[in-house]
């Protein structure tokens, strides 16, 4: 893991340049059941503390190479949706991925086509 946009600024990187650099890390609460109504993964590192049952996040987008973390530690299944017109891993268009409970997953943006992120995921055993 990278140094985070706080620290980076702490040390006299300008702010603006520390956040497009540096990692943020932020709690997340999921919400809605449908990519339309999740809730939006700011943070590069998103830490999701409560959930309930099947609750959503929507990954923004990115430029290629650009990387999402999701850190499930609540006890019910997430699912993480690609931006709207986006894909993960060759799913159909819009498809959320399932991370489990207590679970994370790595989110790498690998193409970015008219505005619109597609990702790969790696979700942890």
């Amino acid at each position: 893991m990278g140094a985070s946009s706080d620290n980076l600024a702490a040390a006299g990187i300008a702010p603006e340049a520390a956040k497009i650099i540096g990692e943020r890390i932020g709690s997340v609460t999921l919400t809605g059941t449908t990519q339309g109504t999740a809730a939006a993964l700011v943070p590069t590192v998103n830490i999701v503390t409560a959930a309930a049952s099947q609750t959503g996040g929507i990954l923004p987008n990115h430029n290629i190479g650009r990387t999402q973390e999701v850190v499930n530690t609540s006890g019910t299944t997430a699912v993480i949706y690609p931006p709207v017109g986006g894909q993960i891993n060759g799913l159909s268009v819009n498809t959320g991925v399932n991370v489990p409970a207590n679970k994370s997953a790595i989110f790498r943006c690998i193409a970015n086509v008219s505005g619109v992120s597609s990702y790969s995921a790696n979700v942890s055993a």
